[in-house]
């Protein structure tokens, strides 16, 4: 079980049907439902469903997200109506900090190995850089197709060699590890 779970918001825990377009989101008020609406995003269910049984056994849920604080409000409303409560703590990132950089400040905050964090995310540089600090990385695609339990060979190897047992089981995660 690991302690925090970090997950990425666009692509991850909410499904766009179009581009995020920042020019657009700044003629809408707080109130509009620019994921949901305005950007007809739906939410990964499947990975919500995994989210909802590791909360259950102790972990903490944290949105760990690129956008501004503008676009962050609108993430976590989106959140509210669609996770209902699983998120614990929201967090945004920008220039300044990258998604590892700030997992690993906030694991030594609270003086907890990288070991007992799991990092979710569609991006695979992201899921790389975590992988070299130790962060344990899955896909929202290995997770949403039940394939969680490949996170367990993962522990052995380097990123590659993961990469590559993923790959020999299942050639349709070679198409997002190439996009």
């Amino acid at each position: 079980m690991y302690k925090f779970v970090f997950v990425d918001f666009d692509g991850t825990l909410c499904l766009h049907n179009k581009a995020i377009d920042i020019k657009e989101c700044l003629l809408h008020t707080e109130d509009d439902d620019l994921y949901g609406t305005i950007f007809g995003s739906k939410p990964n269910i499947g990975l919500i469903k995994y989210l909802e049984q590791v909360k259950e056994q102790g972990s903490l849920i944290v949105l760990l997200t690129d956008c501004s604080n503008l676009l962050l409000g609108a993430k976590v409303r989106w959140c509210d109506k669609y996770c209902n409560g699983l998120l614990n703590e929201y967090y945004s990132v920008g220039i300044d900090c990258d998604k590892v950089d700030f997992m690993q400040s906030y694991l030594k905050s609270r003086y907890l190995d990288h070991s007992e964090a799991l990092f979710i995310d569609d991006y695979w540089p992201y899921l790389n850089a975590a992988d070299k600090v130790g962060i344990t990385i899955a896909s929202p695609q290995w997770i949403q197709d039940t394939q969680f339990n490949i996170l367990k060979e993962k522990q052995s190897k380097t990123y590659w060699e993961f990469v590559s047992t993923v790959m020999d089981k299942d050639t349709t995660y070679v198409h997002e590890m190439v996009v």
